[in-house]
């Protein structure tokens, strides 16, 4: 599993800013945002995705769960990612 940068703000410039609760994981292939329950769910909508704090928490989430082709999206304006990291 490697990181990829997505957009151009970078993980550095990334982790220096205030812990946002809004980050979440999102599938690249489909668009969809990541549940965990269970063995884990892909809903349409990032409000009804599980809110992650730190960007290890969310690396933690994929190797537990198996994901891969996803983007930790560490930035949304409305509903829309505009700040991510790929993780393939």
């Amino acid at each position: 599993m490697a990181a990829s940068l997505c957009e151009n703000e970078g993980m550095i410039g990334t982790e220096l800013k205030p812990h946002s609760t809004n980050r979440v994981i999102r599938n690249q292939a489909t668009g969809r945002f990541f549940v965990e329950q269970g063995r884990g769910a892909w809903v349409e909508s990032p409000d009804s995705a599980t809110k992650y704090k730190q960007l290890t928490t969310m690396v933690e989430v994929c190797r537990r769960f198996g994901l891969e082709d996803v983007e930790l999206v560490t930035k949304l304006d409305g509903n829309q990612p505009v700040e991510m990291i790929g993780i393939n």
